[in-house]
């Protein structure tokens, strides 16, 4: 599936390199530091869902969702900062503040239909609160009154945030 909005490209799956990515990652302050490299070639490699957005050859939004079969979580979003538009707050293109240009909105229905098309029946993804809730309530999402998250944190570069047990 292929679709063209604002002179930009959205694939399915596309043959996104890892080295490609990483750039990306780093281009648009999504990697915390010490966020190794070889990463990128990870989350390539075992996602069920990939979309990307280019704009030319460049890339500008990369999203990926774990599929089961029945319920899908989006486990990243990412939107280049110089297409998000306007002043940025957080600075970081994992942040969707903005979308100016629709390139995000455009690049999440596209991860949404295909997780339709595969048979989802609930989507679920994480934002960062007082951020993001307008772009992702746009899509379709809402809150989830009477749920919380629990995590076990084990990446290095957070550091401090593993519970007990874990």
């Amino acid at each position: 599936m292929a679709e063209s909005v604002t002179g930009v490209t959205i694939l399915v799956n596309p043959p996104v390199t890892s080295e490609e990515l990483y750039e990306f990652y780093r281009e648009n302050a999504i990697c915390e530091e010490g966020y190794p490299r070889d990463l990128a070639a990870v989350v390539l490699r075992e996602s069920t869902v990939i979309v990307a957005a280019y704009r030319g050859r460049k890339l500008v939004a990369f999203g990926r969702a774990m599929f089961d079969g029945r319920e899908a979580q989006v486990v990243e979003f990412c939107v280049a900062r110089d297409v998000q538009g306007g002043e940025l707050r957080f600075q970081n293109g994992s942040l969707i503040e903005r979308d100016d240009l629709g390139i995000g909105h455009a690049t999440a229905r596209v991860l949404l239909e295909e997780l339709w098309r595969r048979g989802a029946q609930f989507v679920a993804t994480y934002i960062v609160e007082g951020s993001e809730e307008p772009f992702y309530a746009a899509l379709g999402f809402q809150d989830n009154p009477g749920h919380r998250v629990f995590i076990i944190d084990r990446r290095p570069y957070v550091g401090g945030r593993e519970t007990s047990g874990g």
